[in-house]
């Protein structure tokens, strides 16, 4: 993961994709997604990483439209865990 940050002063258009939230793994930080048929367990397909529906944590994912010096591109914020 990069820690490269970089400050873009520009104009949100609007959201690209409304699904803001994602149910996370502790390991590589990836969407995990519920285990088949049972949903009260997830599972991580890129390490393995399991864990029960409550203990599930949640990350952000932000993809923008934005306006700068007449052009639009698209951009993506990705969070930190929103758990405290």
């Amino acid at each position: 993961m990069s820690d490269r940050r970089v400050l873009v002063d520009c104009t949100v258009v609007s959201l690209q994709d409304s699904c803001v939230f994602y149910p996370c793994c502790k390991s590589c930080f990836s969407r995990i997604d519920a285990e088949q048929p049972e949903t009260t367990r997830y599972r991580c397909s890129r390490c393995g990483y399991r864990c029960p529906g409550d203990q599930v944590e949640y990350r952000y994912r932000l993809s923008l439209w934005v306006a700068r010096n007449m052009a639009i591109f698209g951009v993506t914020v990705f969070g930190n865990s929103l758990n405290a």
